[in-house]
């Protein structure tokens, strides 16, 4: 029990730190001029976990949600143009290292011709507790443009889509084109 707790506890600190270290990305991204319409390449968003309770496929149908989401408030933003990935890329990427631990997430980018690449994972430390986290980076500069985490408290359709709608809203999608979840 204290272990977990101690877990649980580390967690949140990394959690909080990392946001607060990415101030800047964060605020480079919203402070894009409004003309200035970058194509981005996102390919999609993947489940970690590490609770004790194995992944559920309602689960993996909230990733697809959140994937549809995210290209939906992408494409209504009029500050993005969302560049299709071919299934093979897709597939090679399933094939290879996660993005976020393999350097390659840029080179995916090149390849289909974005300016931006992103990605996101969806960290379930437990069935009551679970944090979305969003990544942008510069193809060009292969460096972070954007790092934003949310947490949620709930394991349902509502609370995936509720907290990523607020991240989005929030730090990256200017408030007149986003709309509530």
């Amino acid at each position: 029990m204290l272990r977990s707790f101690i877990r649980i506890l580390a967690i949140v600190l990394v959690s909080a730190l990392a946001s607060s270290s990415v101030v800047s990305f964060s605020q480079a991204a919203t402070q894009q001029k409004p003309d200035d319409v970058r194509s981005i390449a996102f390919f999609g968003f993947r489940l970690i976990n590490t609770s004790v309770v194995p992944p559920s496929e309602a689960e993996f149908r909230r990733l697809k949600l959140l994937d549809a989401l995210m290209d939906e408030r992408l494409k209504t933003s009029g500050r993005y143009k969302v560049v299709p990935i071919p299934e093979q890329i897709m597939r090679d990427v399933e094939k290879g290292q996660h993005f976020g631990e393999c350097s390659c997430e840029t080179d995916y980018g090149k390849k289909v011709g974005a300016q931006l690449v992103g990605w996101g994972t969806v960290e379930k430390i437990s069935n009551l507790i679970l944090n979305i986290n969003v990544y942008i980076a510069d193809v060009e500069t292969n460096q972070y443009v954007f790092i934003k985490s949310v947490d949620i408290r709930s394991n349902d359709d509502r609370s995936w889509t509720k907290g990523l709608g607020w991240l989005l809203k929030k730090y990256l999608v200017p408030e007149k084109a986003a709309k509530a979840p």
